[in-house]
């Protein structure tokens, strides 16, 4: 898998969707597309688990248009976790339609309506089908025929949130009953209950995963910021003045902080977008509408935001803190830096995070430690690091410092004058290596003079 050009007429598509594709402004596969799209023009079940911004929705959705049949009904459907991820596949569907097969039809499906109004819809078999699960699972309770058994190709998309066991199930009993049809499954991680109902559609061969240095999105620079000493609000508007981003979107862990941090910043004259899990369908519907329309260019969210919707043309991405499960910081970072345009991640951390951090640096992270000032962003020095060095000479006398309050009888405030002794040692060496320290700079090693 390589990032060199390649170009959609290197696929096996019909010259005139490879036009229609161009005009729609998709010349050049993304990785995950260069590896996905071939084995799904065949025919073939996968998983692929690539980053977030790779690509993906069109990696499933452009072998599956090239498959439909004219002749046939219902042939494709792609189930998503939210309305939200719903609609934008929904969206990207149809503009392929629109752009290369007129005469597709295709249906969303995602609750707030009448389920009398879908089971009807869906009796005029559209041949494209977008859905959430729980509306899935109400449909299947409600027909007692579904349309579902000649459907060529089922797509999970974000599989690991879509994984309620009873969804498990669902999707397992439609499987039994469809005539072997096409499972492309994307998922950013696999749980033992979906991989061990996947064992028995997909072959392991058929398990498309990044390279390790293809985990994280190589086109997004990470900083750390420190911001000891500094409010958050304050460090964030110091951050933004430096930075005068196009569009940013800020991170926090839960909806109350981020719905604090949303207030701090209107209060101060800010006109600023809120998108987060506690809001209305509705709400968060007319939110993503303004944010489309670029209404925003500071947008305060919880980590709803993170996965899989394609907020545009973020240039920068700030999290306040870092999120409890850190495989949402990859979604988070994700959102900048799509499709062969570079962003930048900014951390606020603290020492306390230190643990955090040095798992992400596990998981392939590249951090650069930033300090922020008011000249601005500055590179951080360097952290000094401690080399542990045996001192025998102080073994020695702590040794002493005990044995001189030994005694076979306990007397009373032995442990404290023990303690005592032993703190009266440290502290005497600890001046010894800071007057060597001291005697360092000073002479460059050298004694006195």
């Amino acid at each position: 898998m390589n990032k060199a050009s390649f170009p959609f007429s290197s696929f096996a598509l019909e010259p005139d969707f490879v036009q229609a594709l161009a005009t729609l402004g998709y010349h050049q596969a993304t990785p995950v597309q260069q590896v996905v799209i071939p084995s799904a023009l065949r025919g073939e079940s996968l998983i692929a688990r690539f980053e977030t911004g790779s690509g993906k929705t069109h990696a499933f959705l452009i072998p599956s248009f090239a498959r439909l049949d004219a002749q046939a009904g219902l042939q494709l459907m792609i189930v998503s976790p939210t309305r939200e991820l719903v609609t934008q596949t929904y969206q990207f569907a149809k503009a392929i339609a629109d752009a290369a097969f007129p005469w597709v039809k295709i249906m969303r499906l995602t609750g707030g309506t009448a389920l009398e109004d879908d089971v009807h819809a869906l009796k005029q078999e559209p041949n494209v089908l977008c859905l959430t699960p729980g509306r899935l699972t109400s449909v299947l309770q409600a027909m007692s025929h579904t349309p579902f058994q000649r459907i060529k190709t089922l797509v999970l998309d974000e599989a690991d949130m879509l994984l309620d066991a009873s969804f498990v199930h669902d999707v397992d009993a439609m499987l039994k009953t469809m005539e072997a049809p096409q499972l492309l499954v994307f998922s950013a991680s696999l749980s033992k209950p979906l991989l061990g109902m996947l064992r028995a559609y997909i072959r392991p061969d058929h398990i498309f995963e990044p390279t390790e240095k293809t985990v994280n999105n190589t086109q997004v620079n990470h900083l750390l910021v420190d911001t000891r000493h500094q409010e958050p609000v304050d460090a964030f508007l110091r951050l933004v003045d430096h930075v005068q981003p196009y569009r940013m979107l800020v991170f926090a862990s839960t909806v109350d902080r981020i719905q604090q941090f949303h207030a701090s910043l209107t209060a101060k004259g800010l006109t600023v977008g809120l998108l987060h899990g506690d809001m209305g369908h509705r709400e968060r519907k007319m939110m993503l509408r303004r944010i489309a329309e670029g209404e925003f260019t500071l947008i305060c969210a919880s980590d709803i935001a993170a996965r899989g919707m394609d907020l545009p043309d973020i240039s920068d991405v700030v999290s306040l803190d870092l999120p409890r499960d850190l495989a949402y910081y990859f979604h988070r970072a994700g959102r900048t830096g799509r499709y062969r345009a570079s962003g930048t991640s900014y951390v606020f951390y603290t020492k306390d995070q230190q643990r955090a951090i040095d798992t992400l640096t596990q998981k392939g992270i590249t951090f650069t430690r930033m300090t922020l000032k008011a000249s601005g962003l500055k590179q951080a020095a360097p952290e000094r690091t401690w080399k542990h060095v045996e001192q025998p000479e102080l073994k020695r006398d702590i040794k002493k410092a005990i044995q001189r309050y030994a005694s076979k009888e306990v007397k009373p405030g032995y442990k404290k004058k023990v303690k005592r002794a032993v703190e009266r040692v440290k502290q005497k060496y600890k001046r010894k290596a800071i007057d060597a320290v001291i005697r360092k700079r000073l002479y460059g090693g050298k004694k006195d003079e």
